[in-house]
């Protein structure tokens, strides 16, 4: 209950114990008396004294050591208190007055303070019954004004502690999605560059398939060009061959020697015959010449071609090989950047789970505050403010009051207020008479203004340009208060949010809004 705990081991001195009168028994005869003690807190030992006559009754001894004096037959020694000192009695001389046993500490300040405090409650007849009861009543009743008192300043200090650390979630949060949108953009960018990636990669193989049916269509054409230059030289030593032996019949016999036949016709047609078949092969060697050339020229054009190809197929293959490992590369940040996302992702879902329960305990902590002397929160309390209320300005809802889907993040938001989308740079209006309570730049609301309606009752306007009233300034219902941001757009937001005992309500509830 806050800390507030009164010493009721002095009031349990005090009590008396059924059966032995106002005051305690009477020792009449021999007593036994028992000790039972155990550790506690602080090594405190809880005694519990057992006379003759009567119920336990316990005391406790901050020392946790000592013992309980055994009394002879008859009322007990006047020494045991220190009164009976004072005032010179005799410590053999029997006191009539009624005592109480009580246990002995080994410590004389325990002796001197607590239990010759209880010694003297014991035995002063003046300490009457009516006198006790009153005691009590006054312990309780101090002990009832401080444990009331408790509560208010539990909570009030409860109310600072979850405030502060509701303001330290909601900076966290705000942190969370900052970097989830930065995750978010290098998630997108990634991919744009994972495509781009892909397209070239796709590019360069089509090319270096292309080389290659380039390289098996020259290797074909070499082949046969070479195939061709062998049949030229073999045509070409069959022509050399047929010149040999059509020289050989011209200018040598049978014998091999010239010809010297007596019938030069003979001689003469041998001869232009073999001029005939020298020429033609002739000829026809010339022919098979060129055509090697050309073969040959064919054949090394080719075999160029072929090298550039050979070559230009190594360079692809080279920059496949880089578009691949670049392509590799991305896609293991792409999956880096998709489990950052996610743990974001979860990261924020978890924090704005946090802050709507801390939100609601800082809302339970005011409302419990606030309870007293305070109607129930509720869009009827607004319904007292001067004026009435007026909407701020003219355009419509676009963001709801209560729980709320975001797309983005596709989690559940809670929404104190609602958005109003209205006209860029609009001014803004009072929705009722109050006083500003506060003006100045909340993170993730802009500028924010306060306004007091009366007890408990507040509206709040965020994400504006600018305010034109300040801290402590009365204001009427409708008067302007501030402007709306210029965007590019031609349209702007203003969020509205109604407080009452500081419990949200639906600003559409009690203002006329365009939904």
């Amino acid at each position: 209950m806050g800390g507030i705990r009164l010493p009721l081991r002095l009031l349990l001195f005090d009590f008396p114990v059924a059966g032995e009168g106002a005051y305690g028994a009477a020792f009449d005869g021999p007593r036994v008396l028992e000790r039972e003690g155990r550790p506690g807190p602080k090594h405190r030992c809880l005694a519990r004294v057992r006379s003759g006559a009567g119920r336990p009754a316990p005391f406790p001894c901050r020392h946790g050591r000592g013992g309980i004096r055994t009394l002879p037959s008859g009322n007990p020694p006047s020494s045991l208190h220190p009164a009976d000192r004072a005032r010179g009695r005799p410590a053999d001389v029997a006191d009539p007055r009624p005592r109480r046993a009580v246990p002995v500490c080994v410590r004389a300040r325990c002796r001197r303070g607590v239990l010759s405090g209880v010694a003297r409650s014991a035995v002063r007849p003046e300490m009457t019954a009516i006198r006790r009861f009153a005691w009590i009543a006054v312990s309780l009743a101090a002990w009832l004004v401080l444990a009331s008192a408790a509560p208010a300043a539990d909570s009030v200090s409860d109310l600072r502690k979850e405030k502060a650390r509701l303001t330290e979630m909601k900076r966290k949060a705000e942190k969370a999605a900052a970097e989830l949108a930065e995750t978010l953009r290098r998630e997108k960018t990634s991919r744009s560059r994972m495509g781009e990636l892909e397209s070239r990669l796709a590019k360069q193989r089509r090319l270096i398939v292309g080389i290659d049916r380039r390289l098996a269509a020259l290797g074909g054409q070499l082949d046969r060009a070479e195939r061709e230059v062998r049949a030229l030289e073999e045509e070409k030593g069959r022509a050399q061959r047929g010149m040999s032996a059509a020289a050989s019949i011209v200018f040598t016999s049978d014998l091999g020697r010239p010809c010297m036949l007596p019938d030069a016709a003979v001689c003469e047609r041998r001869r232009y015959i073999a001029d005939r078949i020298l020429k033609e092969e002739g000829e026809r060697y010339g022919r098979l010449a060129a055509d090697q050339q050309e073969k040959e020229r064919t054949l090394s054009v080719i075999e160029r071609r072929l090298e550039d190809s050979e070559r230009r197929m190594a360079q692809q293959k080279k920059v496949g090989e880089k578009l691949a490992s670049q392509q590799e590369a991305e896609r293991r940040r792409l999956a880096e950047i998709e489990k950052r996302k996610k743990d974001k992702a979860k990261e924020l879902r978890a924090l704005r789970a946090r802050i709507a329960r801390m939100e609601s305990l800082v809302s339970r902590i005011e409302r419990r505050m606030k309870a007293r002397g305070m109607r129930k929160p509720g869009p009827s309390r607004f319904s007292g403010v001067a004026g009435g209320l007026a909407p701020p300005l003219a355009g419509k809802v676009v963001g709801r009051f209560g729980k709320q889907r975001d797309p983005l993040f596709d989690v559940d938001v809670e929404s104190r207020g609602v958005e109003i989308e209205a006209e860029s740079g609009a001014v803004i209006h009072a929705v009722g008479s109050g006083e500003v309570v506060f003006e100045g730049s909340v993170s993730g609301f802009g500028r924010v203004l306060i306004l007091q309606h009366g007890s408990g009752l507040f509206s709040v306007y965020g994400k504006a340009e600018r305010f034109t009233v300040k801290q402590g300034q009365a204001v009427a219902a409708r008067e302007a208060v501030g402007k709306l941001p210029v965007n590019p757009g031609g349209k702007s937001v203003l969020y509205l949010e109604l407080r009452a005992a500081g419990t949200a309500i639906d600003p559409a509830s009690v203002i006329p809004l365009s939904r």
